[in-house]
């Protein structure tokens, strides 16, 4: 009666509960995983896919012993199960035989959360014999809980079998090249369609647990074995990952004649000809592997030369140990050889970041005296023009897609480039330092 109406106080917003299953902490306090002790590796992935044969195959464990994971027609993972390295060596790491999913099993997202994948360092997403929607789904929820993932294509001996059969092939080398290029392609381009680009540049790992169990009767079959588990056992918990810098080991390799030691010196600070530095030999050209101390972490490794035609690029990352780099920098001219863009596309599917530098572009840039924005322009269409060479090879090649690709002037390397010198032939030489100096 002629007072203002007063509206009832609305209640307190009532507030959403995290769900713990999503709660790394609280993940990791149930599988009792010490975050700067234990790296865990999730086995999961589709059902009857191999995943525990290859934890007992992985762990050199026989299917019989007291400590193998069940495997067989009639045994089904029910419950998330860990199992360590009888090797005292390995110790540290623990791997989770996790209940196979299936189209009839709860949603992705409730799977994910059921066994508590957030509590690991790693997934590994074991697939049949297709990629399905629900393992790219999968992948899709490790990207958003940071869980690192790998997708694994197990029992390729058989699928090996398949292909020759289908293909009246008689050569088993020629047919597994063929089944592993082909499956590879397509697996990349399920998941481009489903996930997008950066789902396409996952890593997979094409294995067979005969492989790992028998190499002298099996090896035939032998794809990724050695990679996968070279990948497992030289890895560290996320935590430790996350809070200590590590040491880094950064690999230079190309063609002879393609300006790594220049750039390897201008990195380092030191003149061509230096004792301390990397030799810079009109005449020769480094044939082994050269190590130079950049800092207290990081490690400049020259390797030798891309030429030799009879090392195929597998045998050239085998050969010299490419997966213990952290990074590898592919030096080229003015053009990426085929060679090259093979060596730089294996060891992006082996899980080896790896870039592109185009050196020695103070060679090709003519100095246009008193014109700075002509010069500009010069060095732009330098850079136009060569990476449109670049893309053509790159772009053949599905992992390689998104590899960035700097262009340097070795003079402009140097802490102690003068003005002038940066002015007529500086390019991408700082952006370049910082991806090895910070990453």
């Amino acid at each position: 009666m002629g007072g203002t109406e007063t509206k009832p106080t609305p209640p307190p917003p009532v507030p959403v509960q995290e769900d713990e299953r999503l709660n790394r902490a609280s993940g990791r306090q149930y599988f009792s995983l010490d975050g700067k002790i234990i790296f865990s590796v999730a086995v999961c992935g589709q059902m009857s896919s191999g995943k525990s044969r290859f934890i007992n195959a992985i762990r050199g464990v026989d299917e019989s012993a007291a400590n193998a994971a069940p495997v067989g027609e009639y045994h089904e993972t029910q419950e998330v199960k860990k199992y360590a390295f009888p090797d005292p060596g390995l110790s540290h790491i623990w791997l989770f035989d996790v209940p196979g999913s299936s189209r009839d099993s709860v949603k992705n997202e409730e799977y994910f959360k059921e066994h508590q994948l957030v509590a690991f360092d790693c997934a590994l997403i074991f697939v049949g014999s297709i990629i399905r929607d629900e393992d790219i789904e999968l992948a899709k929820l490790a990207i958003k809980h940071g869980v690192p993932f790998k997708f694994v294509l197990s029992k390729c001996d058989q699928r090996i079998e398949d292909h020759e059969y289908d293909h009246n092939a008689t050569d088993r080398e020629t047919a597994k090249k063929a089944f592993s290029k082909k499956i590879t392609a397509k697996t990349r381009n399920q998941l481009h369609k489903k996930g997008g680009l950066a789902m396409s540049q996952s890593e997979i790992f094409l294995i067979s647990s005969r492989v790992i169990e028998n190499p002298d009767v099996y090896g035939q079959y032998r794809i990724d074995e050695d990679y996968l588990l070279r990948y497992i056992t030289t890895q560290e918990p996320l935590e430790v990952q996350i809070t200590q810098k590590r040491p880094r080991s950064i690999g230079f390799c190309g063609t002879g004649k393609g300006g790594k030691s220049s750039l390897i010196n201008g990195l380092m600070g030191v003149p061509n000809g230096d004792k301390w530095g990397a030799i810079v030999d009109q005449y020769s050209e480094n044939t082994t592997k050269q190590k130079y101390k950049l800092n207290r972490l990081t490690t400049l490794v020259e390797l030798p030369h891309t030429d030799q035609l009879e090392e195929t690029p597998r045998n050239y990352i085998k050969n010299h140990r490419l997966d213990q780099l952290d990074l590898l920098v592919l030096v080229t001219r003015e053009m990426v050889r085929k060679r090259d863009l093979e060596i730089a596309n294996t060891a992006r599917q082996n899980n080896i970041n790896c870039i592109f530098v185009r050196s020695a572009c103070d060679r090709d840039l003519k100095p246009t005296a008193h014109n700075p924005e002509e010069q500009k322009a010069n060095k732009r269409r330098l850079k136009e023009t060569d990476l449109e060479k670049y893309m053509r090879g790159i772009e053949t090649y599905p992992a390689l897609v998104g590899v960035k690709c700097y262009f340097v002037s070795s003079c402009c390397i140097y802490e102690n480039c003068s003005a002038e010198n940066k002015r007529d032939f500086g390019l991408d030489e700082d952006e370049l330092k910082e991806k090895i100096l910070s990453d």
